[in-house]
């Protein structure tokens, strides 16, 4: 299941601002499938949740993988709120947040 989903998306990577994965076979097929070796690492929005930055050609984008099974039931909405709520500059993180 993990591969045939990244296959599907990774096409659609360059596009993307960010990426949410739960669980790591689910991220680690994905960046296999988009030839993704190395992600930045900036650390925790939350317990167990990983912001990243990858990098496919010139386009970067937000990574964020939460370990599966593990967190609160609001755990992903949480996060998704983290990634497009204003940072310190007043962008977004996936526009400007490399300091993060």
């Amino acid at each position: 299941m993990s591969n045939a989903l990244a296959q599907w998306l990774a096409p659609a990577l360059t596009h993307a601002g960010s990426v949410v994965a739960t669980g790591g076979e689910t991220a680690r097929a994905i960046l296999i499938a988009a030839d993704i070796k190395r992600l930045t690492l900036f650390g925790e929005l939350a317990t167990g949740v990983v912001l990243a930055e990858a990098r496919l050609g010139k386009h970067t984008f937000n990574v964020v993988t939460k370990a599966g099974g593990f967190g609160n039931p609001d755990t992903l909405l949480t996060t998704w709120h983290m990634l497009h709520a204003p940072a310190a500059t007043g962008t977004p993180f996936n526009e400007e947040a490399s300091y993060v």
